[in-house]
C-alpha cells in the first residue's frame, strides 16, 4: 500500500467498497489538512459515528473532495459549525453552505487531522466524487501531492 496509505481505494470492507484513500499521519492528530484545489465548502458533517468531523469542498472543475475523521475545522468554519452547533443544542449536525459562502483556497489549512467517528486510528480519509452525485472516483486518478 506504499508508504502515505493505511487503506486503498476500492477495497472490500464487510458491508461496502472503501470509496476513498485513508492517509497516515503518522499517528498524529492536528497535521494541517489543505484542499486539493480552490472550491468552497458545500457540506459539513459533525457526528459521534462515521465520518466524525467531515468536510465536502466542490470545486469548480466538477469534482467534490471529502475530508473525513478530522480533529477539528480552521477557525473560520469551526466557528461558523460552533454557532449552529450551539443554536440546534447539538453536536451532531449536518450544514450545507450556501455556493461560496465558505471559500477555500488550497494553501490555506481547512481543518486539522484527527481521528473521529468510526476511526479506529488517527488518518484522514480522502475522497473525491463526482459533484452533485454519490459516484466515487479513485484519487490516484488526479496528480495530488502528498506532503510529508
Amino acid at each position: 500500500m506504499g508508504k502515505y496509505f493505511s487503506s486503498n481505494f476500492g477495497e472490500n470492507r464487510d458491508d461496502h467498497f472503501h470509496m476513498g484513500l485513508d492517509i497516515k499521519t503518522g499517528g498524529a492528530v492536528g497535521v494541517e489538512i489543505l484542499a486539493v484545489e480552490d472550491g468552497y465548502i458545500s457540506r459539513i458533517k459533525s457526528d459521534f459515528n462515521g465520518y466524525g468531523k467531515a468536510l465536502y469542498v466542490n470545486h469548480y472543475n466538477g469534482t467534490t473532495s471529502v475530508y473525513a475523521h478530522l480533529q477539528k475545522f480552521s477557525p473560520e468554519i469551526e466557528n461558523f459549525v460552533q454557532e449552529k452547533q450551539y443554536a440546534n443544542k447539538s453536536f451532531t449536525i449536518q450544514l450545507f453552505p450556501k455556493k461560496d459562502s465558505l471559500k477555500v483556497n488550497k494553501e490555506v489549512p481547512i481543518a486539522y487531522s484527527g481521528n473521529s467517528g468510526g476511526s479506529t486510528a488517527p488518518h484522514l480519509h480522502f475522497e473525491m466524487r463526482k459533484t452533485g452525485t454519490p459516484i466515487a472516483i479513485n484519487p490516484l486518478q488526479f496528480s495530488y501531492e502528498v506532503l510529508d
